[in-house]
């Protein structure tokens, strides 16, 4: 039940603010591992899309050997329970990981069974994180429903001088 009110109020808050949700969505994938780091926002392009790009960072933590670090193209949508994301929005981010390393496909909503085939079938290295996703990555960081529009906040700051 919490996890579905966290999802209702980053639904409300973002629905008509894609960019906003890019960032919300960096955010996330960086709870959820770390290791991604160094997230970028495009502006939006003729098609409505966006170019969201970060870095995967791998280290031994010693300071002898450098980090590799892995380019990552982040697609984000913000979708309602009953809205899932489709092939032609699965496509566009394999499309842009032939440029990178890896892909991160976040919703609010769920992946089509069509558009998960794409991704898995194709043996693309696409990381898919969905609602259910989200509602485990707020809950394992300690954000509750009352706590979601005080994160929402911070994500403003903490985004801004990383936006184009």
């Amino acid at each position: 039940m919490e996890g579905l009110q966290c999802l209702s109020l980053i639904r409300e808050r973002f629905k008509d603010d894609p960019l906003g949700f890019e960032q919300c969505a960096a955010d996330l994938v960086s709870k959820l591992d770390p290791h991604f780091e160094g997230f970028t926002f495009s502006r939006e392009w003729q098609d409505g899309g966006r170019d969201t790009a970060g870095r995967y960072r791998i280290t031994t933590g010693g300071t002898v050997h450098p980090d590799v670090r892995l380019s990552a193209a982040l697609e984000a949508r913000c979708y309602g329970a009953e809205k899932g994301v489709e092939v032609s929005e699965m496509t566009r981010l394999i499309s842009r990981t032939q440029r990178r390393d890896l892909g991160v496909m976040v919703t609010t909503g769920y992946i089509s069974e069509p558009a998960y085939r794409e991704a898995i079938d194709g043996k693309h290295k696409i990381l898919i994180l969905t609602a259910t996703d989200i509602a485990r990555i707020l809950r394992d960081r300690g954000i509750t429903a009352s706590g979601v529009p005080a994160w929402l906040d911070s994500l403003t700051a903490k985004y801004h001088r990383m936006s184009l």
